[in-house]
């Protein structure tokens, strides 16, 4: 569901948030059902994905109302996930932080802050999951282009390097997740003989 929420396809954006409240909406179903019984781990992280989906649609509005709404989902995906695992919860809590951060009229955190929450995220999913397994990477491209905001281009274009050659030998080179660093990595190294030689 969230495949294009940047697209610039406001169809897509609608349909992903449809999707997540009605899973939101079955999920409070389930637990009316099932009020004594514990609720189980894999509900708890569907139900936390739809909030963060939510958030993350919100914050494509790219307006007061929008970041305050987004701040609430990121703080329900938060809540619910900080028991649960800890690199979800960093996660969160972090999308919280830059949310809320917005609604404060800031244009954004401070970009040390930022890479340090990605680099920690990044760490434990490595840590817990080992480098191949798709959460690391997802979270090493998140870390990658964090980096090249923060102008580290080269030390994102060696993350992007390491992660491709990961991704390729565990995943394949026609896995979906190895195409998009192979994408992020061909535009790292473009944007950098940009800068290295302006015309």
């Amino acid at each position: 569901a969230a495949q294009g929420l940047n697209d610039g396809h406001p169809e897509r954006r609608m349909e992903c948030k449809r999707i997540a409240i009605r899973l939101l909406s079955l999920i409070r179903e389930m637990k009316a059902k099932n009020e004594t019984s514990p609720w189980p781990e894999e509900y708890l992280s569907i139900e936390g994905s739809a909030y963060n989906l939510l958030g993350r649609l919100a914050l494509c509005e790219g307006s007061k109302e929008g970041f305050r709404t987004a701040a609430k989902y990121f703080g329900k995906y938060r809540d619910l996930c900080k028991n649960a695992d800890p690199i979800i919860a960093k996660a969160a809590e972090a999308n919280l932080a830059w949310a809320e951060s917005k609604c404060e009229g800031s244009d954004d955190l401070c970009p040390e802050e930022k890479l340090k929450n990605r680099r920690d995220v990044y760490d434990m999913c490595v840590a817990r999951h080992g480098e191949g397994a798709l959460c690391s990477i997802q979270s090493g491209i998140g870390f990658a282009r964090e980096l090249e905001a923060a102008y580290h281009g080269i030390e994102a274009e060696r993350l992007l390097s390491r992660l491709a050659g990961i991704s390729r030998r565990v995943h394949g080179r026609c896995h979906d997740i190895t195409k998009r660093i192979d994408f992020d990595l061909r535009r790292s190294r473009r944007r950098r003989v940009e800068i290295e030689c302006p015309h």
